[in-house]
């Protein structure tokens, strides 16, 4: 697989769940490090 492809895949996928969060009234935060790969956060309200 070419580096650009996984990376172009990813970044649709991030971007679609972020559609999906933000539909729920929450928030999506992506936080990264290159030694230590990314950490996601979703916040979801309670209702």
């Amino acid at each position: 697989m070419k580096p650009m492809q996984s990376k172009n895949s990813s970044k649709s996928s991030v971007q679609s769940n972020n559609v999906l969060v933000k539909a729920h009234g929450g928030e999506l935060k992506v936080e990264s490090n290159e030694r230590e790969g990314a950490e996601f956060i979703i916040q979801l309200p309670v209702f």
